[in-house]
């Protein structure tokens, strides 16, 4: 934040000056971490002068420490339409951004509407009414969770990538295959590794994408991710009830 300023900030070596005492009961780090927080606030609040900061030990005075803050000049006022667009440019032009959006809102639109469709599936074509689709759904939640769980389990973003191509292939066959079936069980075992492929390409491509985006537009792509997996579900939902009516 200093750096922004731009206020340069330098910590001194890990030994310290002998006058300087700390409380062993305190970690050294939590004493920096402190003095940290207090400059840095001081100096990001400070719009022209010098932050001073004065140490005490043992009833001794120190000469105070001056931190010299040049004027600060606010960042030019944007329109918000101009902040919009400028996160749609970053999703359009960062390739692989662009790709798990694509790749997203394609199973919003062509994938997802399976579970707007599974009260049909399960009345007209399983013959099973309520109870079975109380089943199919509770073997696609069951089937999410562990792709959830799994995605938790994993401590980084290496790999990823293959995670997601690997989902959406998976989820695209799995639901063509589940089309097909007449069968109430095999319906159900079908559901679990679809259930679990769509999560984790819905919660990895969201992890991705939110590692790869700068911090200033973290929101406003996120706000594309949004439009692609909310927004394009509905038009996939609508024709496909349409057509089964």
């Amino acid at each position: 934040r200093s750096a922004a300023r731009p206020v340069p900030m330098t910590y001194a070596p890990a030994s310290r000056a002998s006058w300087v005492t700390i409380d062993p009961t305190e970690p050294a780090a939590l004493v920096r971490q402190l003095l940290d927080n207090v400059v840095s606030n001081a100096c990001k609040y400070t719009q022209e002068g010098e932050v001073r900061v004065t140490v005490e030990t043992d009833g001794r005075s120190r000469e105070p420490v001056a931190i010299r803050v040049p004027p600060f000049q606010a960042p030019a006022k944007t329109s918000t339409l101009s902040r919009i667009r400028e996160g749609f440019a970053f999703a359009v032009r960062e390739r692989p951004v662009r790709a798990l959006l694509v790749m997203l809102s394609f199973l919003s639109l062509l994938g997802m509407p399976f579970m707007v469709l599974m009260p049909v599936f399960a009345d007209r074509v399983l013959f099973g009414g309520p109870a079975a689709y109380g089943i199919l759904m509770s073997a696609a939640g069951m089937g999410a969770l562990a792709g959830a769980i799994a995605l938790a389990s994993k401590r980084d973003v290496r790999g990823l990538g293959g995670w997601v191509a690997r989902a959406a292939i998976g989820f695209g066959s799995l639901l063509a295959v589940f089309s097909l079936s007449r069968s109430m069980w095999l319906s159900v075992l079908l559901l679990l590794p679809i259930g679990f492929s769509m999560m984790l390409q819905i919660s990895s491509s969201n992890t991705l994408i939110q590692t790869m985006v700068p911090d200033a537009l973290r929101g406003r792509v996120m706000s594309v991710y949004s439009m692609m997996f909310m927004g394009m579900a509905p038009f996939g939902s609508r024709p496909m009830l349409m057509s089964r009516m």
